[in-house]
């Protein structure tokens, strides 16, 4: 456990609660809104992968007292050289239509 002059201290939104993150004050934490922009989809296709268990262990998020889910910097850029391998387009799932009818 790191000392508390290493931890910092981070208040969340419009909430009174502040919260130290035992983590080396160079290091940025992402929450849900953060990860989906950087990836380019809504947060919600983020938590469908968590809960479709398609994200691997390293890449899921922390989570804080109050249950968010957090990513460091390290679990971001692994998240997306994973959507690059594992071919996870926007829209790729949805069904084709035929034209042939």
């Amino acid at each position: 456990m790191l000392p508390l002059e290493s931890c910092r201290m981070v208040k969340l939104l419009d909430c009174k609660a502040t919260i130290c993150y035992n983590i080396i004050m160079s290091d940025r934490l992402y929450s849900i809104g953060e990860v989906a922009d950087e990836l380019d989809r809504v947060p919600h296709t983020i938590r469908i992968w968590i809960y479709k268990g398609k994200l691997p262990n390293h890449l899921l998020p922390q989570r804080d007292d109050r249950n968010w889910r957090y990513w460091t910097q390290e679990q971001l850029d692994g998240l997306k050289q994973w959507v690059i391998d594992e071919d996870m387009r926007p829209g790729k799932g949805l069904p084709t239509i035929n034209k042939n009818i």
